[in-house]
């Protein structure tokens, strides 16, 4: 039988820490330095984000790992992670942090992660790429482990997209859906090597959701 996997945390980060946050409004962070996201060809038939995550990992310059030799080094590849707000309260704008996972013959069971280096800013209709770094930056090995079955119940949070861009100043008076709770929150606790800096983006967002 085919056995799904999900990131799982082999760092103490597995029940992540968040950063407390000021339930009344913030604004925004600084935005870092914009990529011209238009001269990055469109892929037809492929989510923009996608096309702009290859693009930014193009761009990075990889390093040796411990552990990686001139016949076995880390093959990195891009990943996206959950939308979520860029303002809170939130106006439909929202923040797609980019960063990379790692694999290399040896390491069983976990992936390599490196940090984000890059985040789409997604607003109107439009994406605006912006870099973070100019090289990868190792964070560790995730672990992986096979999906039980209450898990497999849970929609991906990567897959709520129209969902978080719906949300409005009005409708987090409110508590989240139990689909969207439980979805970032089971992505958040399988994922602890990358969750602190996607809650770091957003942490009125992760306080709301309970999580």
């Amino acid at each position: 039988m085919k056995r799904a996997l999900l990131l799982c945390g082999m760092l103490t980060s597995m029940g992540c820490s968040r950063t407390p946050a000021d339930t009344h409004s913030s604004p925004p962070a600084a935005s870092p330095p914009a990529t011209t996201a238009s001269a990055v060809p469109v892929v037809e038939g492929e989510d923009r984000r996608v096309t702009l995550a290859k693009a930014a990992l193009r761009a990075v310059e990889p390093k040796l790992l411990p552990g990686d030799t001139p016949t076995n080094t880390t093959m990195w590849r891009h990943a996206l992670a959950p939308v979520v707000p860029a303002t809170w309260p939130p106006d439909g704008s929202v923040v797609t942090l980019v960063y990379a996972s790692g694999h290399r013959m040896g390491l069983a069971d976990g992936e390599q992660v490196a940090a984000p280096f890059a985040r789409i800013v997604s607003a109107a209709g439009n994406d605006r790429l912006e870099t973070l770094g100019s090289t990868l930056v190792d964070r560790g090995i995730q672990g992986v482990r096979p999906m039980r079955g209450e898990e497999m119940a849970v929609p991906r949070a990567t897959k709520l997209d129209a969902t978080v861009r719906a949300l409005t100043a009005a409708s987090v008076k409110a508590p989240p859906s139990p689909e969207l709770k439980a979805s970032y929150c089971q992505w958040k606790s399988l994922n602890g090597v990358i969750a602190p800096d996607v809650i770091a983006v957003q942490p009125a967002f992760f306080q709301w959701l309970g999580c």
